[in-house]
């Protein structure tokens, strides 16, 4: 599991990534780390909670996708 700060836990058998309130270019990194190696770890739906999050630059969305992008590239 992840520990870049950010909350992963198995709810109902799927993989929850909490994302902080923020989200900008000083920790879109550290969330896109996060991202990838909850996916990493097996197999199965990833979730990214995003309901704690009120301010989001698009740093965000970049990270987001670039994490889809490799995982799914990755299998």
């Amino acid at each position: 599991m992840p520990d870049d700060g950010f909350l992963v836990e198995m709810v109902g058998g799927v993989l929850v990534v909490a994302a902080p309130e923020k989200i900008d270019i000083t920790n879109a990194g550290a969330l896109r780390s996060a991202l990838l190696e909850a996916a990493a770890s097996g197999p199965g739906p990833l979730v990214v909670d995003l309901t704690r999050t009120e301010f989001c630059d698009s740093s965000g969305p970049h990270a987001l996708f670039a994490a889809h992008q490799r995982a799914e590239a990755e299998g």
